[in-house]
């Protein structure tokens, strides 16, 4: 699955409650049950685009960053700010180009 953090940080910017979203992730990789590749703790998921958008609109602020900051682990708030900077210029990118995130896990 992918990290909820990415939701989590959208309903604070948003003001809202976190809600668990991790149904609306499409499966990219490793391929259905016919796929030759070996069993791995590996993945691809495409992130809906709602979060995709819902990330490039967010208008970070100190406040936002230290919330967010708190709920990851050992993350100080200046780097949650950066972090969150990265992530509303890459999210806003792709949108402008009409393509999608894509988040990658390997457990």
């Amino acid at each position: 699955m992918a990290s909820p953090h990415l939701w989590e940080l959208t309903a604070i910017a948003k003001g809202i409650p976190y809600k668990d979203c991790t149904s609306e992730l499409v499966p990219v990789w490793p391929a259905g049950e016919g796929s030759t590749a070996e069993p791995i703790a590996q993945f691809i998921q495409r992130l809906p685009d709602t979060l995709r958008d819902d990330l490039a609109d967010i208008d970070n602020t100190p406040e936002i960053a230290a919330t967010w900051a708190k709920s990851l682990w050992g993350m100080q708030p200046d780097q949650a700010a950066k972090f969150i900077n990265e992530i509303i210029d890459l999210a806003d990118q792709t949108r402008s180009v009409g393509e999608h995130l894509y988040w990658w896990s390997s457990l």
